[in-house]
């Protein structure tokens, strides 16, 4: 596991439901440190917003403000962003390849928060309050820029009622070993939930 920041500054409620269903998992758990996470965002951003057009009018007004800004910037962004986020990503490759070599998967939550309403989709979490897209692209822009696999499981509902969700991260070419986990994942979560279900009243 990547404690920091990715199960640090999530809703306890989301961090405690992921660390339940590792442990019914029974696999053993080693903390990692990845190098150069802080400047993940920023690369993903510089790539995929030099690859990307503007969307049409009618998507663009479906997205928050943030979003619509960081599109609309990005179309004047200068293309000396674009080799410096490829050299971002090459050393957070680099970073995981080094940390696949003692763990067969990396997991952590999906979101720091559930899904904000639209009318206000600002989140909660224990660094403050901000825009939801920041901290959501915070936990899973990493296997967009570096290619490896990835899934996402639902471990619970929220006090909220929302869904909670556990993501999975497995070496470039192993999403047999991934399914495999994730397979095993949803067994043992299952049986948790069943055996939490009070009996239907008859």
């Amino acid at each position: 596991m990547v404690r920091s920041p990715f199960w640090d500054d999530v809703d306890p409620e989301i961090a405690n439901a992921g660390d339940e269903a590792v442990r019914d998992a029974g696999w053993s758990v080693v903390d990692l440190q990845l190098e150069h996470l802080d400047l993940v965002g920023a690369a993903v951003l510089g790539r995929l917003i030099a690859e990307a057009t503007a969307p049409p009018a009618e998507v663009m007004a479906t997205l928050s403000r943030p979003t619509r800004a960081l599109l609309l910037a990005g179309m004047l962004a200068p293309a000396r962003f674009v080799p410096r986020a490829d050299r971002v990503r090459a050393a957070v490759r680099s970073s995981l390849a080094t940390a696949f070599r003692d763990v067969d998967l990396i997991a952590w939550p999906c979101a720091p928060t559930t899904a904000p309403p639209l009318s206000n989709p600002w989140i909660n979490i224990p660094t403050g309050q901000s825009p939801a897209d920041g901290p959501n692209m915070r936990q899973t822009a990493i296997a967009n820029l570096t290619g490896i696999p990835g899934i996402s499981l639902p471990v619970g509902l929220h006090s909220s009622a929302m869904p909670m969700g556990l993501q999975l991260l497995a070496p470039w070419g192993e999403e047999s070993r991934l399914l495999d986990a994730a397979e095993h994942l949803e067994r043992v979560t299952d049986r948790r939930h069943v055996s939490l279900t009070p009996p239907l009243a008859r």
